[in-house]
């Protein structure tokens, strides 16, 4: 006799992220870049010619969207969740954006690519040779070792951590289909047949004395 139980009504299954690059980016042409404009990298796009910038170059001429930075986090939540629009911004824009939606709606809708592209150096600008520079430097310095920049970055974005550790694979529950079951199906009327033969068997051989 054979005989099986179900033990689980759900099926996990795993998602992988599908835009986890520029790369990945850049091979989906249906993809709609949403840019900030007049950057240190659109200006770098305006003269670049080779490699993955140069790419990036070319693509964005028909497929970027540029925004100003005051519409930044605006298109971030009215774009990006139709799952069409990437957007390439600093890391730090990213983070706010986590840090508001998760403040306002409780949720992590949004994910940050594992890697930086495009790297940004921040600096004060002060005249050639001007007595500021050092003290400057040193009022910089004190705010970065002291770790006041980032108690002022925290503080900016409370909510930050909750969603900084996306997986890069989501985990999805529903219900087992007909089609998830082949192999219990399988391995149940496998068991029946062997039965029946077995069965068979024993009522064609003469019993043993």
């Amino acid at each position: 006799m054979a005989s099986g139980a179900l033990t689980s009504l759900l099926a996990v299954k795993t998602v992988t992220m599908k835009y986890d690059s520029l790369r990945d980016v850049l091979d989906d042409p249906g993809l709609t870049l949403l840019m900030e404009g007049s950057t240190a990298l659109t200006a770098h796009l305006e003269t670049v010619t080779g490699g993955v910038y140069g790419e990036l170059a070319r693509e964005s001429r028909s497929r970027a969207k540029y925004v100003r930075a005051s519409e930044t986090y605006g298109a971030a939540y009215s774009l990006i969740p139709d799952g069409r629009h990437a957007m390439l911004v600093e890391n730090v824009v990213c983070r706010k954006i986590y840090s508001d939606h998760f403040s306002l709606t409780g949720r992590c809708d949004f994910y940050m690519s594992t890697g930086n592209f495009w790297r940004l150096i921040y600096a004060m600008v002060v005249q050639r040779n001007s007595p500021l520079r050092q003290l400057l430097n040193a009022r910089i310095l004190a705010l970065r070792e002291f770790g006041i920049y980032d108690r002022w970055a925290t503080n900016q974005m409370p909510n930050m951590t909750h969603c900084l550790k996306t997986p890069k694979k989501i985990k999805l529950q529903e219900p087992y289909s007909l089609v998830d079951l082949w192999a219990v199906f399988l391995l149940l009327g496998g068991g029946a047949f062997l039965s029946t033969v077995s069965f068979g068997f024993e009522l064609l051989l003469p019993p043993s004395h």
